[in-house]
């Protein structure tokens, strides 16, 4: 420590003019000489505690992606710590259907912990992280699917692995969204403005550049858009759309409750003739496209329509899971 060697030598170098070494400059030098070990140890013991606690967090994120693909959600914990810090932790994790917690201490020897009779440091961190369908997305489709749709439905009951072709009918084939008014596909208003045509395509093309969330009321129209809009350029793609309940007001006046979101394939269109006659023909899928997470994960009210994602949720035992 170079710096209390010179403070030292400084200190020891204060004389009386008879030449005599100062008692001061001697008692002096020992408190500063212990502030600097304190505060050296100190520096390193911190700086691996915040290592261990990236470390935990990224291991309970890893966990739960883990989870959501079918593993324990375990597997790599400790493995994953140990790789991140320098020190040898004993680590612990748990899983349940949806949080996976990771918990590891490790002890560190101290410097200078000698002089005050302690050799070394115990650090310890925890994480958890919970999975579950996404609240919030970036590159949606304004294109909407009631959530009541009987192939909807099937999908979810599958536990999202149906592989089933769905027939969606531009006008009502027996279903009432919420109870309240009859239809299966909406076009939805994304930005809240009067979207020409034009935004309706681009969105539709490369996806609505803002994040959409559950639990929002958008503007829209039931129904398939116009015929100077295309759905071909997102046929035989996965992309992702909203996925709506309530719906209040008809035409375009009405408004939608979008409570979640679903992967789809569209496989083909009839989108002109007589209007019984229109429909898309989709796929379902748990793959999301190019849309990005935002938001997770569902609560009450909202439905997990198969595109999930995971976040943290507590912090060294505070937060909610």
């Amino acid at each position: 420590m170079p710096v209390f060697r010179h403070l030292f030598r400084w200190f020891a170098n204060r004389r009386f003019d008879d030449g005599s070494i100062s008692v001061l400059a001697v008692m002096g030098a020992v408190p500063l000489l212990a502030l600097g070990a304190v505060l050296a140890d100190s520096g390193r013991t911190l700086a691996e505690r915040l290592a261990l606690q990236s470390a935990v967090e990224a291991a309970a994120l890893s966990g739960a992606y883990e989870q959501l693909a079918g593993g324990s959600g375990c597997s790599n914990a400790a493995s994953d710590v140990a790789a991140a810090i320098s020190v040898n932790p004993t680590v612990n994790c748990d899983a349940t259907s949806s949080v996976v917690t990771v918990e590891a201490s490790a002890v560190r020897q101290l410097t200078f912990g000698e002089l005050f009779g302690r050799s070394d440091a115990t650090i310890s961190a925890s994480a958890s992280a919970v999975s579950g369908g996404v609240t919030a997305l970036q590159g949606v489709r304004p294109l909407a699917l009631c959530a009541e749709h009987p192939g909807f439905q099937q999908w979810v009951d599958s536990g999202y692995t149906d592989t089933t072709s769905h027939r969606v009918n531009v006008e009502s084939d027996g279903t009432q969204c919420a109870g309240q008014v009859p239809g299966n596909w909406g076009m939805l208003d994304l930005d809240g403005g009067a979207n020409s045509n034009a935004d309706t395509q681009e969105w539709i093309t490369n996806g609505f550049p803002g994040a959409i969330h559950a639990s929002s009321t958008l503007d829209g129209d039931p129904g398939i858009p116009t015929p100077a809009i295309s759905i071909d350029d997102v046929f035989g793609v996965p992309i992702t759309i909203p996925v709506f309940s309530g719906v209040t007001m008809n035409g375009q006046a009405a408004s939608y409750t979008v409570v979640g979101f679903v992967g789809l394939v569209v496989e083909s269109a009839v989108l002109n003739g007589p209007a019984s006659e229109r429909h898309v023909i989709v796929r379902f899928t748990t793959d999301p496209g190019d849309s990005i997470q935002r938001g997770c994960c569902v609560g009450v009210g909202e439905v997990n329509g198969g595109i999930t994602g995971a976040r943290i949720c507590s912090l060294d035992e505070m937060g909610a899971c």
